[in-house]
């Protein structure tokens, strides 16, 4: 942010600096340069010589000029906080060295003390003085607000650890005359810093993979998870579940009225998937599809591209599985009707995009009210019902690596790809994600559900770090940190298991209105920065902070899914399990079409990327229709999308033409007749009116050589 002119005067000649006597107050703002009062602490000037430090007020010091308004500037953080000009308006600088300094290029020298905090109370806010000396407070960009700040030493104040060692043992598992006595032992003692872990060793890998570098557009993009393999499936399953309606209507003789109904293709079934992200780009899941395909209120681009009967028969008969087969293969897998594409799915996302450092484990209760077994509950989520997919996500950017869903004990034997319990979940994650990428040296966050200490030793048996917050009940915990007996508010106390002091245990007590004094405790393997937060009043500790900022990524992915999602209502549970697949493709492509143009992928605009996805996927099909039959409002419609917008991956045609240019009937020039109505002899003058054959070839009306210009195909595209 770069600094605002605050009059005309401008003051522009502020420098950082660490330490104020109380001398100063009163002093003019003249240069300070190896000065014995400061001590060479800092370096200051103003061009207006009437200006003087007022105040000093929590390691802020406060100066003023009469004719200009007040400047305050924070000690402790070395930057300009706020300025209040004579026309009460406030400027609030986030970065002093953005903040012009001057001309001379001598001040621009300043000496700091980075070990000096007597001036970081009250650090949290800053005050300002206004011209009727009224004290206002305004808000500040916290220090911490991304990893990279969670990671950074210097953004916290130092916790000490208690001088005395002191010991805790617990038992987790009895001795019995079979099996020995299972114990954890921890110590308050921090672990001497020995070699670089092998865990913290992260490979260096390019996000983008060699095969996905490539795509460039949304199309492309899109196609390397919907990928030609899950097309193919779905229209051979398809034709499958529609060969005996077809024969039906070919022996019944009657294909003129059931025109619709007939055999699909790739091209078809993409275009199908374009009109559903179309439908939720534009809010309209929940609208019926006469309403949608209604040539007065629907969007154009649906009666483009297919009838309003064929839409409804595609929606009716899309199927994903062979349908002669799945009686046999669903008492071994309740997700038979779609496992395969699912499978497919999983592995087109794991081969596009290498995991980054942070990534998190979640849940995702996709909406689903149809009547299926395995369909799950959960009040604290928006959807209340539907389908539990869990996932592995970037913590960085909205990305799935890859995913399972919860679909009931089979009948029978179940196949590999059924998970029973809460650990082996995670455990078949990383192991398949592993089989696609290194996880070396990456961290995973979780909550309190999936976290253990059977999983972190798991976890970091294969070079993987932690962090997740951990339930009380858990057995290895000592009871003297779980107690809030005795402990203050925002108080902070740590606990390493021995002998390796690999796994570290945190417990922070805060206090909240409805519950009291609550401790919050986070399981770890990460080495852990001693460190509490100085700018927001709590002191948080310093893990909570890197956890808090990791810990959402699936929920960056649900809610990116759920704003355009092409979920509706469906009695077919196997829909709603394509439109997460659909939903998830959206949202990685897009991720991978910003990281290959060098975007980030939080700030790409997701409607704008939709909208140029669902195109590219119609347009193939409309360029293809046969308008020999078709309304002139029709086909005014395929004509105008078809020029509005021409994807990447399709070569502009020539314009095509919806009329003929002659007419078989003679008529009179249609505005030349419009031009007659408007004067009072018309009987006479329309009779004198020429009858021609010529029509113009987008409207269909008839026109004369005055109203009408010849123009070639490329000046018209």
């Amino acid at each position: 942010m770069s600094a605002k002119v605050l009059s005309d005067e401008e003051i522009a000649k502020i420098l950082e600096q660490t330490e104020v006597d109380d001398e100063l107050i009163g002093s003019k703002l003249e240069t300070y340069s190896d000065d014995e009062s400061v001590d060479d602490n800092f370096v200051l000037c103003c061009d207006n010589s009437d200006s003087q430090i007022n105040e000093i007020n929590h390691g802020q010091a406060l100066w003023a000029d009469a004719g200009v308004g007040d400047v305050t500037v924070d000690l402790a953080r070395n930057e300009v906080v706020s300025a209040f000009v004579g026309d009460n308006k406030n400027t609030v600088f986030d970065d002093a060295s953005e903040v012009d300094v001057g001309r001379d290029p001598a001040y621009n020298e300043v000496t700091e003390d980075p070990d000096d905090d007597n001036n970081a109370d009250n650090n949290h806010r800053v005050i300002s003085r206004d011209v009727n000396n009224k004290q206002k407070t305004f808000a500040r960009r916290p220090l911490v607000n991304s990893i990279e700040n969670a990671l950074d030493e210097s953004n916290y104040d130092p916790h000490y650890l208690p001088e005395e060692e002191q010991l805790y043992k617990v038992i987790v598992k009895k001795k019995t005359s079979r099996t020995p006595e299972i114990s954890k032992l921890w110590t308050n003692n921090r672990p001497p810093a020995g070699k670089f872990s092998p865990e913290r060793i992260i490979l260096s890998l390019p996000e983008v993979k060699n095969e996905a570098a490539s795509a460039l557009a949304p199309f492309t993009a899109w196609k390397f998870f919907i990928s030609n393999e899950i097309i193919d499936i779905i229209v051979s399953s398809t034709n499958e579940l529609m060969k005996d309606k077809i024969e039906l209507v070919q022996s019944s003789g009657k294909t003129a009225s059931f025109y619709y109904v007939h055999e699909t293709d790739p091209v078809e079934i993409t275009a199908f998937v374009g009109m559903l992200y179309l439908r939720g780009l534009l809010g309209m899941n929940d609208l019926c599809a006469k309403l949608l395909f209604n040539e007065k209120v629907g969007p154009p681009a649906f009666v483009a591209t297919m009838s309003i009967n064929r839409f409804r028969f595609l929606y009716t008969n899309i199927c994903f599985d062979d349908i002669s087969t799945r009686k046999d293969r669903w008492p071994h897998d309740r997700f038979a009707a779609i496992r395969t594409l699912h499978e497919e799915f999983n592995k087109n996302c794991s081969s596009a995009v290498n995991p980054n450092d942070y990534l998190s484990f979640g849940e995702i209760l996709y909406p689903c009210r149809s009547q299926v077994a395995f369909k799950q509950y959960n009040s604290n989520k928006p959807a209340k019902y539907g389908l539990l997919y869990k996932s592995i996500n970037s913590s960085r950017y909205p990305y799935t690596f890859r995913s399972i869903v919860y679909c009931g004990k089979p009948e029978r034997e179940p196949t590999p790809h059924y998970v029973a319990g809460i650990m082996t979940s995670v455990k078949k994650l990383v192991e398949e994600l592993e089989v696609y990428s290194s996880l070396h040296g990456l961290n995973i966050s979780m909550n309190r559900l999936y976290t253990s200490f059977d999983l972190f030793e798991w976890l970091l048996s294969k070079h993987i770090t932690a962090i997740g917050t951990l339930m009380s009940n858990k057995k290895g915990i000592p009871p003297q940190i779980t107690s809030v007996q005795g402990r203050e508010a925002n108080s902070y106390n740590i606990l390493w298991e021995l002998p390796k002091c690999k796994l570290s245990l945190h417990s922070y007590v805060m206090k909240s209105k409805s519950k009291g004094m609550k401790n919050v405790l986070t399981l770890s393997t990460v080495p852990a920065l001693l460190g509490v937060t100085r700018d927001d009043g709590k002191q948080k500790p310093a893990l909570f902070k890197l956890y808090d900022f990791t810990k959402g990524g699936t929920d960056i992915v649900d809610q990116r899914m759920r704003t355009y999602t092409t979920n509706t209502k469906s009695d077919r549970w196997p829909m709603t399990a394509f439109s997460y697949v659909l939903d998830t493709a959206r949202v990685n492509s897009q991720t991978l079409w910003a990281l290959n143009n060098g975007k980030t992928p939080s700030q790409t605009n997701s409607f704008d990327y939709g909208y140029d996805l669902a195109l590219s996927l119609l347009l193939p099909l409309v360029e293809r229709r046969n308008t020999k039959h078709m309304s002139a409002s029709l086909k005014l419609k395929i004509q105008s999308l078809l020029e509005d917008r021409q994807p990447s991956h399709i070569d502009a045609a020539p314009p095509t033409a919806a009329f003929p240019k002659y007419n078989q009937a003679r008529k009179r020039c249609a505005r030349c007749m419009e031009e007659v109505r408007e004067e009072d002899d018309r009987r006479a003058k329309t009779q004198r009116l020429t009858l021609l054959k010529q029509s113009c070839q987008t409207c269909g009306k008839p026109i004369c050589d005055n109203h009408s210009i010849l123009q070639c195909h490329q000046c018209k595209s």
